[in-house]
């Protein structure tokens, strides 16, 4: 079994990169990607080497420059990227990318700029909780062994930790009944049209003059620094017109880009069209995602299938309450076989572009 998008804490994930190892580990995963957002914490040696200390005993540990490999693990070097596609926000994922190409890549560029603009924005957030009454400082967000990707879930983990009492009292209020968490703090106190919610600074963020990058320059990011760009989980975006989503309102992850093209208008043929030229037919699609409709998975598998891209699995874990490590393949490739295919997609690109 294998796990091609799996986040930490590093970004917006719940579990520490301590304890996705473990699960990985006790449920005998054979390769997982840790895929945060904008980040490569999960791969940093500052990071991997006190985090086996953590695991021993271990019986193998072997570090290679686009993975490693823990006992009968490995662990691909990876990342979620924020980019933009016709207007709006759409996710790359990067795998097996190489640590020697990754060091001041334009990718290792733009994530700097958005550990910078997470800062500023969380400054913003702070400064207005705080004039608010709400108890919150800089130092419960900003410490050395916390990450440096300050998300808007992580000060809501916070806010709440601080101001539960408070909190709770308004959103029953409001009629919010559920069982308060930080995800729902998240989305009713610092989410997009949200009391205190702050845009990222868009001057820290400019790659190639654009905020986020277009999906084709950040496909670009991903193959210069040795990578296989694959969308991430493409049955989810509201913009297609083929898509069971399309009729929805856009809220959340695609409404953060100016939108230029009405809902529902984009044809996902012609999505996987622009991504193949860009990705010079060397990309791929994440076709096994967990939060995919079921009806989906044979489309996009039909895609991958005539544009001749890649196909990959993964759950999207972000240690939630009913999330699971292991994404299932039904009909498909074996998982280990993706694995394989994504590495010799890797070394084709390193041909190309060294």
């Amino acid at each position: 079994m294998i796990d091609l998008q799996v986040h930490t804490s590093a970004s917006d994930g719940n579990w520490t990169l301590e304890n996705v190892l473990r699960a990985a580990l006790k449920e005998r995963i054979c390769a997982i990607a840790i895929t945060d957002h904008d980040c490569v914490d999960a791969w940093k040696p500052s990071t991997i080497f006190p985090t086996i200390k953590r695991l021993a005993p271990v019986d193998r540990f072997e570090t290679f420059d686009d993975h490693y490999i823990i006992n009968d693990l490995q662990v691909i070097h990876a990342e979620e990227i924020t980019c933009a596609y016709r207007g709006f926000e759409i996710h790359l994922l990067g795998y097996f990318l190489c640590g020697s190409m990754y060091k001041d890549s334009e990718l290792e560029m733009h994530n700097r700029a958005m550990i910078e603009a997470t800062k500023r924005r969380a400054q913003s957030m702070i400064s207005k909780l705080q004039q608010a009454g709400y108890l919150l400082e800089w130092n419960d967000v900003v410490r050395p062994e916390l990450p440096q990707m300050i998300r808007r879930e992580f000060i809501a983990d916070k806010l709440l930790e601080r101001n539960r009492a408070r909190i709770t009292a308004e959103l029953k209020a409001k009629a919010i009944t559920s069982n308060v968490s930080p995800r729902l703090v998240s989305d009713n106190l610092i989410g997009r049209d949200s009391p205190f919610y702050a845009s990222v600074p868009e001057q820290y963020l400019a790659i190639r003059g654009r905020h986020p990058p277009e999906l084709k320059d950040a496909v670009e990011m991903v193959m210069y620094c040795g990578g296989v760009p694959v969308i991430s989980h493409p049955g989810r975006y509201k913009f297609l017109a083929s898509s069971p989503l399309a009729d929805m309102p856009l809220t959340g992850e695609t409404s953060k880009v100016s939108l230029s093209t009405p809902a529902g208008k984009i044809d996902r043929e012609q999505l996987v069209r622009d991504f193949k030229q860009a990705s010079r037919g060397l990309g791929g699609l994440e076709v096994h995602n967990r939060k995919h409709v079921l009806q989906q998975i044979p489309i996009w598998r039909d895609l991958a299938r005539r544009y001749e891209l890649l196909v990959t699995a993964g759950t999207d874990f972000h240690g939630e309450r009913d999330d699971y490590l292991g994404a299932l393949v039904e009909n498909g490739p074996a998982g280990i076989e993706m694995v394989e295919k994504l590495a010799l997609a890797a070394d084709h690109i390193r041909r190309i572009v060294r």
